[in-house]
Formats: C-alpha cells, structure tokens, sequence
C-alpha cells in the first residue's frame, strides 16, 4: 500500500510541472525543445580549470535499522579535477548561471575521528565523476553562488569488526555503485579561491541493477531539469527570486528522491535499501 502511494505522489509530482506549462506564455512545446533543455548546458562560456578539496564529517546508517548509531563516526577528505564555467549573459542584472563537471576520489574512514574506537572501523574509498548548476548573485563586490551537485560514484567499504546489522556484508564485497547529491553557497573570497559549505547525502547500492538504476535516474533528470524547461517565463515573472526558487526546488526534489530511495533505492521500481551517508562538507575551490 505505502509503495503504491509512493509511486502516485511521483506521478502527480511530475503532472504538476508539465500542466504548470499551460500557465506559461510564448514556450516551445515541442518534445525536441524539451530534451535539448535536460540534456544541453546553457553555459558556452569558457572553460576553466578547477581544483577543490573537501572535508566532510558524516553521519553513517542503515535506514532499516532504529539505532543508527551502529556505524561508527566518521570524516572524509576528497580531491576533485575538472571545469568551471559561468555564461557571458546575465539573464537578469544581479545573477549569472555557472555550472561544472568534475571527477573525484577520497576516503571515509572513522580512523580520522580523533576519538576513535580502534576496535570497530569503518572504512571507504569513493572515486566517481559529477557535475554541479545553478545561479551566482553579484552583490556589490560580493560573488555568491548557489549550488546543487550530483554524483555517480564507486564505493569500497572495509569493516575490521564482525557487524551484527542485517545484510550489512552485501556491501562489502568489491566496488558498490552509488550516487549523491549536495545543495550549498559557496563564497568568492579572492581572485580564483571560493570557499564554501554544503550537505550532501550519499547512498551506496547493495548490488547492480542497470535498468532499474537507469529507470530511477532518469526520472530524477527529467524532475531536476524540468524547471528550466519554463526558465524564460519564470525569470520574466519572478525576476532576481529567480535562482533562490530554482535553488530551493533542485534541492526539495534531491531530498524527497533521496528520502523515498532509503527504503526503496531504485524507485519507483522495489528494490532493497542503501548505506545512507548524510554529511556537512567544507569546500575549498580554486579555479584558473
């Protein structure tokens, strides 16, 4: 019962924002239009070369589970390579789009808790490639961007103890497919160093289901990308509100998917539940 009310919530969430078109003037209806919006950067700026490191202290559970406290506590620190872009037209005088792509390897480990148990840890390599939008606010000479980040990622998980937490040795068995997605501000603090804080939820597949993977991840693009779809007619409307709304619904629609998926990782499809990382990463970004 609970995943059929689940499955008609995510087909009126996706009726609401096609039937919202009808309220917009002068929009292009045709499907082309549509898919050249999910799947086509705005951006034609050019490329700059963009180096980070992230510190992040996470929050580790089995969602199934009542007590998470079972995972011990852990830190990551994470390097990232790849390109930084910012579009040369200000759709309105304060803000400017920009977005990213980028790849990625860490470690998270309960070893860099400074009040660690050596008897039970935790222990993880991440890499995986990703890619992050939205809108920067010039305010004076104050440069504010709004983020949303997403990831597909590998995962490679140790525990040195004997976990009684159901199924939790599924995980541990070579690389686990995984995604992510994170919502923040970052701050220019000088020339090409943007200092900034983020919370980020991770989730780590028990094992591969490429269709049932695909089928979830792309009605998460179509919800994601489907505000742009009306993104003339809203800025025409909303005018410099515009990105903090495109800010706050990218977020709300990564925080229901992610929340739903903890039960079911692969939704709409039933499917077993993921390893849940919830993090507050510091950022460090430098670009060239």
């Amino acid at each position: 019962m609970r995943n059929n009310l689940r499955k008609w919530q995510l087909v009126a969430a996706i009726f609401f924002i096609f039937s919202f078109n009808l309220n917009c003037e002068n929009t292009n209806k045709d499907f082309e239009f549509f898919f050249k919006k999910l799947y086509k950067d705005k951006v034609e700026g050019k490329n700059q070369p963009l180096l980070a490191f992230n510190i992040s202290s996470n929050f580790i559970y089995l969602p199934n589970i009542k007590d998470k406290k079972y995972l011990p506590k852990t830190f990551s620190y994470e390097f990232f390579y790849g390109f930084f872009r910012e579009s040369d037209e200000f759709y309105y005088d304060d803000f400017t789009y920009h977005s990213s792509e980028f790849a990625f390897g860490g470690n998270t480990s309960s070893k860099l808790d400074p009040n660690k148990d050596l008897s039970k840890i935790y222990d993880s390599w991440r890499f995986g490639i990703g890619w992050q939008n939205g809108y920067k606010y010039n305010l004076n000479n104050l440069e504010i961007y709004l983020v949303h980040k997403g990831t597909f990622n590998w995962t490679n998980l140790e525990l040195n103890y004997n976990s009684e937490l159901h199924n939790i040795n599924k995980f541990q068995s070579g690389l686990k497919f995984g995604t992510s997605y994170a919502s923040g501000v970052m701050i220019k603090v000088s020339g090409p160093f943007q200092l900034g804080i983020m919370y980020e939820e991770s989730q780590i597949h028990p094992k591969y289901t490429f269709s049932h993977q695909l089928l979830s991840l792309t009605i998460e693009s179509i919800l994601q990308r489907g505000i742009e779809f009306f993104e003339y007619d809203l800025i025409y409307h909303t005018g410099k509100m515009y990105p903090i709304y495109n800010f706050i619904y990218k977020t709300s629609i990564s925080a229901i998917l992610y929340k739903v998926r903890e039960q079911n990782v692969n939704f709409p499809i039933s499917s077993p539940h993921p390893i849940v990382n919830n993090s507050i990463t510091l950022n460090f970004v430098f670009t060239f």
